[in-house]
């Protein structure tokens, strides 16, 4: 590569130079223009040769060859084999080791390698080294955030003009990789841990037996898993608090190899729901849901038909203030209040032109209604359908009788039969919220405004209750207040499945639903608390995201809000860097293979030739041009 310093006084030279050159040139052309022209071409080239001679040593001039740099990246569980392998192939090349890597042989082993670099962030290596050609990552690689950050380094760099990228041979671990779980559950809820086993590839015949422990130290189940298969296990959120379940996977030929990790939950007590009951009579199903909505602290209203006109009013954890509010029931005002309206199809059907107009626009506004269907009043449907009703057709099933069946929603599947109506439910564009194991939907929702409105086909749910199985009764009808109910805040965090590990002393990402630009963010934890920065670029009109770094093991509480009343809080468990190791590095190698893709597709590095042009050789040639231009001058003078 030439270096030419042109600048101030320097161009002056130059433009003298070159000007002074075509002048003389031209006088040796006129004055040798009765000569051959072998000659008069030697001249002309003689002046142009001592010229740049005079040039390059007035302003300095040396050339070298772009040496190609050679980096071999460190990271989390390095290979001592690679590394070895590495300092054979290449003597040259430089060692850069990533915050983690403090190992005392790493440091042993490359001690012969002179001095070393140490990075804290791998946004510093373009900065230590701007002209990387050739980048070899030894160990795990890197994560999402770190390639991020690394990225941007290079987002103004042509693909073929960034570092080739290379990575040592992956050697996986035993262990649980492919996790999953809910981050946060509510009392009575029902979730699902999953996951996949990682076994030895020498090996891939072994046994595996994998058993979960509640927080209680109590087995809740075990599985016997081959190399590569999927497991997943069922949890029920009985007790409030931040728990961990433990997971311990074992040899079933070597129990002596054991391998123990934590799942961490949060369970929190659902937000009090206000409901109303309009029922044409009395039932069983209404009862017991106001003793569960009772219990947890909810309100309820309920108005149950005894004549043409009257109804009788049942009134649970209302406030005299409350009360005053609600007294006309089907009105703006009180439908405002409520989240929650569960009403029966012939219920439905006498509510006045006017009740009609402030339900529908109470739904408009985000209240949430369940329609109890009824046998006899099915036929009746299409004819007495409101317009909120939209698309969803109601048809009497053809069978005769309509056996129990087993049901499920969300995650969950009864292991008991549950009795429903003898009908079809239909719509195009809805959801199916509880179906039976066939598919056959019971619970169909769609949106209308801002509110949702569904159909039920069950109205035994309370028989969960008598037979001995509470916790699905509850599970159900969270289930449905979760999928139906009016939104308590607009602000909802999108990351409350765990997919990855959240880990210490790294930085995290969370995003939050709905948010606006000035939702602030907080992050509590046991030993401080402050705000965080949001990004400021929305990922799109709705999410919002927020990066956080725990400095340590434990708790964290985040919390998103807009203005003083919207907010959404979720805690996290941050871990140790030495937990979930192995699905930390099938992520990071997983990320690296995606990543080095955008990098250069060179696959060798070219040898290292330098060459410095001394200024000696510029004296020789201005000499040797000046000594035959004198002794030219002399022949033709002489």
């Amino acid at each position: 590569m030439s270096h030419w310093f042109l600048s101030g006084f320097n161009i002056v030279i130059v433009a003298i130079v070159l000007i002074s050159l075509l002048f003389t040139c031209a006088l040796a052309l006129k004055r040798l223009k009765q000569n051959s022209a072998l000659r008069r071409i030697s001249v002309v080239v003689l002046n142009i040769v001592a010229c740049f001679s005079l040039l390059a040593l007035v302003l300095g001039v040396s050339y070298q060859t772009k040496e190609p740099l050679h980096i071999a990246l460190l990271t989390q569980n390095a290979d001592e084999q690679a590394i070895e392998a590495l300092q054979l192939e290449d003597e040259s090349l430089h060692w850069v080791l990533l915050n983690t890597q403090e190992d005392k042989w790493i440091k042993t082993l490359l001690s012969a390698q002179g001095e070393n670099t140490y990075i804290e962030d791998i946004a510093q290596l373009p900065l230590y080294y701007p002209d990387i050609s050739h980048l070899t990552i030894l160990g795990d690689g890197l994560s999402s955030n770190e390639w991020a950050l690394l990225n941007a380094q290079y987002a103004g760099i042509e693909e073929s003009s960034r570092p080739v990228i290379q990575t040592a041979a992956y050697s996986p671990t035993l262990g649980l990789v492919d996790m999953r779980w809910p981050a946060q559950l509510v009392v009575a809820e029902s979730g699902q841990i999953s996951g996949r086993v990682q076994g030895y590839i020498a090996s891939p015949s072994t046994l595996y037996k994998l058993s979960l422990k509640d927080p209680f130290d109590q087995e809740i189940e075990s599985v016997l898993l081959s190399d590569n298969e999927a497991f997943s296990f069922d949890i029920s959120a009985d007790v409030l608090g931040q728990w961990k379940y433990s997971l311990t996977l074992t040899e079933r030929s070597k129990p002596s190899v054991k391998i123990e990790e934590q799942v961490a939950i949060q369970i929190i007590n659902a937000a009090p729901v206000k409901i109303m009951i309009k029922q044409s009579a009395p039932s069983f199903e209404s009862k017991h849901l106001q003793i569960l909505v009772s219990e947890t602290g909810g309100k309820v209203l309920t108005l149950t038909k005894i004549s043409k006109n009257k109804d009788i009013r049942q009134e649970i954890n209302l406030s005299e203030a409350d009360k005053i509010l609600v007294n006309d029931a089907f009105s703006e005002q009180a439908l405002g209040f409520f989240d929650f309206l569960i009403i029966d199809q012939l219920a439905l059907s006498e509510l006045s032109a006017a009740q009609n107009v402030a339900l529908e626009s109470a739904i408009k506004k985000g209240l949430g209604v369940l329609v109890q269907a009824q046998t006899q009043q099915i036929p009746k449907w299409q004819s007495e359908k409101k317009n909120w009703l939209r698309d969803i057709v109601l048809t009497t099933n053809n069978d005769e009788t309509q056996p129990a069946e087993y049901l499920r929603w969300d995650q969950q599947q009864l292991d008991v039969p549950l009795s429903s109506i003898n009908a079809n439910i239909l719509a195009p564009n809805a959801k199916q919220v509880v179906s039976t194991q066939n598919d056959r939907a019971l619970v169909l929702t769609q949106e209308y405004g801002q509110g949702k409105v569904a159909v039920s086909l069950i109205n035994t749910s309370y028989t969960l209750k008598t037979q001995g199985n509470a916790d699905l009764h509850s599970q159900y009808w969270q289930w449905l207040f979760s999928q139906i109910s009016r939104t308590k805040s607009n602000l909802q965090w999108k990351e409350n499945i765990i997919t990855s590990p959240i880990v210490a002393r790294e930085t995290q990402r969370a995003c939050v639903l709905n948010a606006a630009q000035n939702t602030q963010f907080n992050l509590t934890q046991a030993l401080a608390s402050g705000p965080i920065a949001a990004n400021e670029q929305l990922l799109d009109v709705n999410s919002l995201c927020v990066r956080y770094s725990p400095q340590a093991a434990g708790w964290y509480n985040l919390t998103a809000t807009n203005g003083e009343t919207d907010s959404a809080s979720i805690a996290y468990f941050a871990y140790e860097q030495t937990q979930w190791r192995t699905w930390q590095q099938s992520i990071r190698y997983r990320i690296t293979q995606e990543n080095k893709q955008h990098y250069s597709i060179k696959t060798t590095v070219p040898p290292t030739r330098t060459l410095l042009i001394q200024a000696l050789w510029f004296w020789a040639m201005l000499l040797a041009a000046f000594s035959m231009l004198w002794v030219e001058r002399k022949q033709f003078f002489g």
